[in-house]
């Protein structure tokens, strides 16, 4: 009963300091794979300042804006610093409610 998190368009792990070939964005969780109840977080780095979406895809195929939380916030981020995308009432980004299948946590950056 595992609902595996697959990552797309980036890389697992961040480094410490942007270099010239580093994308433009790197998203990673704080599990490689997930059971039902546990709460998951998403960091986000993008290389320069900008506007940041993240979705989350869950077993079922249902979509979920995870960030920014609300339709009429911005969503802007600093460039070269990890963010943490929290949920509401400031907690982990998401809470895995799925008995089994996979999802999906996408990232989305533009300046």
């Amino acid at each position: 009963m595992l609902a595996t998190i697959a990552l797309s368009l980036l890389s697992v792990a961040a480094p410490p300091v942007a270099r010239a070939d580093d994308p433009p964005i790197r998203l990673r969780l704080s599990e490689e794979s997930y059971s039902r109840g546990d709460r998951a977080k998403v960091k986000v780095r993008a290389a320069d300042d900008g506007y940041l979406l993240v979705l989350r895809v869950d077993g079922d195929g249902r979509v979920r804006v995870l960030y920014p939380q609300r339709p009429d916030e911005e969503g802007s981020i600093t460039g070269g610093k990890e963010f943490e995308v929290r949920s509401r009432g400031d907690r982990e980004a998401f809470v895995v409610d799925e008995n089994s299948g996979s999802g999906a946590v996408l990232a989305a950056w533009s300046d």
